[in-house]
């Protein structure tokens, strides 16, 4: 049964807290054995009854009292046996969640930078939140109502098919036909296919809700509405006609589900005339069949629980498996060196590169020396960012090696590694925090004085004195906004705390206006004095001084050189170059022709 399975995989992933888990277990178990109690206690009062009335016996009422007190104290052991089950349920769920959740932002924290580009935050934040909060459920509810209708109905049929096998056979029909059906419903190919497809539609909604919010500003701008953003328009709507399909789908299993359960009575009235005719001792006999009759409907309740959770499995097994796929997602091996290489010179030796069976790099070989610029150019998607990725271990290269002062990436420790590293990206997240702490980010230690110092290098300490709380101003959903061009001086200003001797750039200026583009290049300036820089540059007019420019294209070294030998040659940095060129002649003109 899925339930058990399941119970299982929360076993293997909740660590120190499933004594909580067996502690639930336990008295869900004891509630159930509780519950059976005063069915037999019935049977007992009902037989004496018959006795009684058949002047077999005179009745006790001594017996009758003690059938009916421990009743009552089943009872009451159930009640409470069922409050400290669930009590352990709750505190096993809330502890399971957090530390899961625990487990699972440190495995991110972990995974190689390259994992996160491939994989959208909606998905992560969806397994993270949306799925461990499933768990929650069936921990503290579901869970506990498995165990006891498991053990409450496995018991009771057992009992009945002592007291009578003909009878508790018939009984078993309306169980089997509803069961069969949900089976039925879920377990085969077409039940499954509409399942899956109901969950991942889910999950792609959830990461292109994520993508949709960052991106409402241009919306906005441009007076769109949700429904000019195809991709979420697309994606609610194939949540919405998954959801009715599931639901369609599910409509006629539960509805004869409904039906089947408590029509047991419709069994045992017929076979229990016929048995009873044909019955030597009558009012025995007539016990057993008001008995068959009272559990029948006593049956319906948790078997319907156990059908109900049944169809929730997949909801469950779903968020197991993304959770215990990122948690087994494999990291990249570790290196021992703890210690930064002696100098910074950057060797690609014939390097190749491939992910999900696509070759992004191939035998790609050049030498940066300390203290020197390299440019990266060439169209898009021929491997520019893909280079300075690999620099910075986002993934391990396929083919060749990557050697900074002589030494292997692969064999540098995490900390070692980025250590020597900064990088600029295109866009640098500001956390919901302090200007101040968002620069103290780059050095823990940094003093108030030298995060000024960098601010002021970085060109953002004027427009930072000019918020209303300056340093201290909190950014973020709850503070003010930023422009694109002062995050990035800002996260320059980090990465002049840092003080790393290498600095990759992927494209910084590329949406800064004017005016911030002039701030980022003064700031880029001093940050980049006396380092190893590698400069990935759609603008070639930027890179003109570099002291080597590597073209690339489709994940190859087309042609290499300074920016006078690569024009000289004519090749594709030319045809950059001329294209570039012309790019920068286009006018703007009226509808007179008039150019602006």
């Amino acid at each position: 049964m899925k339930g058990g399975q399941h119970t299982f995989q929360l076993m293997r992933v909740s660590g120190s807290k499933k004594r909580y888990l067996v502690f639930s277990i336990f008295f869900s178990m004891l509630s159930a054995l509780s519950q059976m109690v005063p069915y037999a206690t019935t049977y007992l009062l009902l037989a004496e009854l018959m006795n009684t009335m058949t002047g077999s016996v005179t009745l006790e009422y001594s017996y009758i009292w003690s059938l009916v007190w421990i009743s009552l104290g089943a009872l009451v052991l159930s009640g409470i046996s069922l409050f400290v089950g669930s009590m352990f349920a709750h505190v096993a769920a809330y502890d399971i969640i957090y530390h899961l959740r625990l487990k699972l932002t440190q495995k991110l924290s972990e995974l190689p930078l390259g994992y996160h580009q491939v994989h959208s935050k909606g998905t992560l934040k969806g397994t993270v939140m949306t799925d461990t909060e499933r768990l929650e459920g069936f921990i503290a509810h579901y869970l506990p109502d498995t165990v006891t209708a498991i053990l409450f109905s496995t018991g009771v049929l057992t009992y009945l098919f002592i007291l009578d096998w003909r009878l508790a056979l018939f009984l078993l029909i309306p169980i089997g036909v509803a069961m069969f059906f949900q089976w039925f419903a879920f377990r085969n190919e077409k039940g499954k296919e509409i399942i899956d497809q109901f969950f991942n539609s889910i999950a792609q909604m959830n990461g292109t809700i994520v993508e949709y919010v960052q991106g409402l500003p241009v919306l906005k701008v441009f007076n769109q509405t949700v429904y000019s953003f195809q991709r979420f328009s697309r994606d609610v709507q194939a949540f919405h006609d998954y959801g009715k399909a599931y639901s369609i789908y599910s409509i006629p299993s539960f509805a004869l589900l409904l039906v089947a359960l408590p029509s047991a009575f419709v069994f045992i009235i017929p076979v229990g005339a016929i048995l009873l005719a044909n019955t030597d001792d009558y009012s025995y006999y007539v016990t057993i069949v008001f008995l068959f009759l009272l559990l029948s409907n006593g049956l319906f309740l948790p078997i319907y629980k156990l059908m109900y959770v049944g169809s929730r499995s997949r909801q469950i097994h779903k968020a197991l498996a993304g959770i215990t796929k990122i948690l087994n997602e494999e990291v990249l091996p570790e290196g021992s060196h703890t210690k930064k290489p002696n100098s910074f010179d950057i060797q690609f030796d014939t390097v190749g590169f491939s992910y999900e069976n696509k070759v992004a790099l191939k035998d790609v070989s050049f030498y940066a020396k300390q203290g020197t610029v390299t440019a990266l150019v060439g169209p898009s998607g021929a491997g520019k960012s893909t280079v300075a990725h690999l620099i910075a271990r986002f993934w391990d290269v396929s083919s060749g090696s990557i050697k900074i002062g002589g030494m292997d990436v692969r064999d540098l420790k995490t900390e070692a590694l980025y250590e020597c590293l900064s990088i600029v990206f295109q866009d640098n997240y500001m956390y919901s925090d302090t200007i101040r702490n968002n620069i103290r980010l780059g050095n823990a230690q940094a003093s108030d004085q030298d995060i000024e110092r960098a601010a002021e290098a970085a060109q953002c300490h004027t427009f930072i004195q000019k918020l209303s709380d300056g340093y201290d101003t909190k950014v973020g959903s709850d503070g003010v906004h930023l422009s694109g061009g002062e995050c990035q001086r800002i996260a320059i200003a980090r990465l002049l705390l840092k003080d790393s001797p290498i600095v990759i750039l992927d494209e910084a200026t590329a949406y800064a206006d004017a005016e911030n583009e002039l701030y980022i290049q003064q700031a880029l300036n001093i940050l980049l004095q006396h380092k190893t820089v590698l400069i990935i540059a759609h603008r070639l007019p930027t890179i003109q001084q570099a002291d080597q420019i590597i073209v690339l294209d489709q994940g190859e070294i087309e042609e290499k050189g300074t920016h006078t030998q690569l024009i000289a040659q004519e090749g594709l940095y030319a045809t950059l170059w001329r294209l570039n060129e012309e790019g920068h002649k286009w006018t703007l003109k009226t509808g007179k022709g008039k150019a602006l």
